[in-house]
């Protein structure tokens, strides 16, 4: 008996506290007071003496689908798109040197999550606006 209610707390215990034990060390400052319909979806990139400019293209939803949203060239190695949130995103860079070619293709989902018991205000936090497209030697 007294096993099932120890478990029975335990469990209570776990999923009372599950927003603080994924959202520890948020600052209250950087919340959006409002919910946002937009955030930047940032590409970090690998821009240097051989890439010196990279081809982007975003989709929305996964690659497969082609559903294309935006076509750029970046020229910094930190790349911002405003987009709509609660969305799902690919991206295809083209690293290309001389006649070979490195294809990059990552993809994430922009959501927005309201933490009701972190700050004193209303908070809204933006996750999954950052891609690391960045080649790796």
């Amino acid at each position: 008996m007294y096993r099932l209610i120890l478990a029975d707390f335990l469990i209570l215990l776990v999923c009372s506290c599950s927003e603080k034990i994924f959202t520890a060390g948020v600052d209250c400052e950087e919340c959006y007071r409002i919910k946002p319909d937009s955030a930047y979806l940032t590409l970090e990139l690998t821009i240097n003496d051989t890439y010196e400019s990279i081809p982007l293209i975003v989709y929305r939803n996964e690659v497969e689908k082609r559903d294309t949203e935006y076509v750029d060239t970046a020229y910094e190695s930190t790349y911002y798109l405003l987009v709509p949130v609660n969305s799902e995103y690919s991206v295809e860079a083209e690293y290309i040197k001389g006649n070979s070619k490195i294809i990059a293709i990552d993809g994430t989902r922009i959501k927005t999550r309201h933490l009701s018991s972190e700050c004193d205000e209303e908070c809204w936090i933006i996750e999954g606006d950052e891609l690391n497209m960045e080649l790796k030697y």
